[in-house]
């Protein structure tokens, strides 16, 4: 533990580094060996929440690892701040959940049990919560630490954090998933982590941000989780890579427009004065 303090004074990059390899071991390993016995159903959204768990699990010990655990006592007032920052996630959220009810009433789509709807909704909240408390509660944070005295290095911190989360979603090439499309999605959560990153460094509330993160998933996932017949295991889909990634950076740009407003000037220097006070 002193190792990885020291090297998140020393060099904090290499202290993410290490983090996301040591969260990576932590929760592939338990769920290795589930899926080795044949314990783990991904068939069902009640399969996917115990997985997730003990990804949250994972995230929860490194937290205490390394004597992290300030990140798990925000404020409610901070709470508070942090959703009205992030409204534009609720908007999408509300806008699609409606579209999509409307769109599953003309198909007649027949929705799962209360039981596996339930088990939806926690699992989108633990994922929330799961890659939050690694990517904004210590790598955003931590980054932010080393950098945060300047207003140079507030802008570098929401950058360096954001992009670290969007490039860790290349990875699911090994989960199945085309080149192509992770690479869309590594440009898009790029984006999204940006705005997570400035919300949680402007207003330091790990709840804030993994509720907006929870709103989000539910939205995008929504027909998965609720439309019998959907997992939400992955399903491999041809993508035309250029119109794609277009569109993608067209609808995401919103995040970061939300972002600039999020840390504009004036903020900013509040957030210099008060850490060199």
């Amino acid at each position: 533990m002193k190792k990885l303090i020291e090297l998140k004074k020393s060099h904090v990059i290499c202290f993410c580094i290490v983090v996301l390899l040591l969260n990576k071991v932590l929760s592939k390993v338990p769920i290795e060996i589930l899926d080795f016995f044949k314990l783990s159903n991904r068939s069902t959204n009640s399969g996917y929440l115990i997985l997730e768990c003990i990804v949250l699990i994972a995230a929860v010990l490194i937290i205490y690892i390394i004597g992290q655990t300030h990140i798990l006592k925000p404020t409610l007032k901070s709470f508070r701040a942090s959703i009205w920052s992030g409204m534009v996630f609720l908007v999408l959220a509300i806008t699609g959940c409606i579209l999509f009810v409307s769109e599953g009433s003309k198909m007649g789509a027949v929705y799962k049990s209360p039981f596996e709807i339930i088990a939806f909704i926690l699992f989108v909240i633990v994922v929330g919560l799961a890659e939050e408390f690694v990517y904004r509660g210590i790598i955003a944070d931590s980054i932010f630490e080393r950098f945060g005295n300047s207003k140079a290095g507030i802008i570098l911190s929401v950058l360096l954090s954001g992009c670290i989360f969007g490039a860790m979603h290349i990875l699911n090439v090994f989960n199945g998933q085309s080149l192509e499309e992770s690479i869309i999605q590594m440009i898009a959560t790029c984006m999204l982590g940006i705005l997570l990153s400035a919300i949680y460094i402007r207003h330091k509330n790990i709840y804030g941000v993994a509720f907006l993160h929870a709103t989000l998933n539910f939205m995008t996932m929504f027909m998965e989780g609720f439309w019998d017949g959907n997992t939400l295991q992955y399903q491999y889909q041809d993508v035309n890579f250029w119109e794609s990634l277009k569109q993608s950076l067209t609808s995401q740009s919103v995040y970061i427009i939300v972002a600039i407003w999020v840390l504009r000037p004036s903020v900013v220097r509040r957030i210099v004065e008060e850490r060199t006070k």
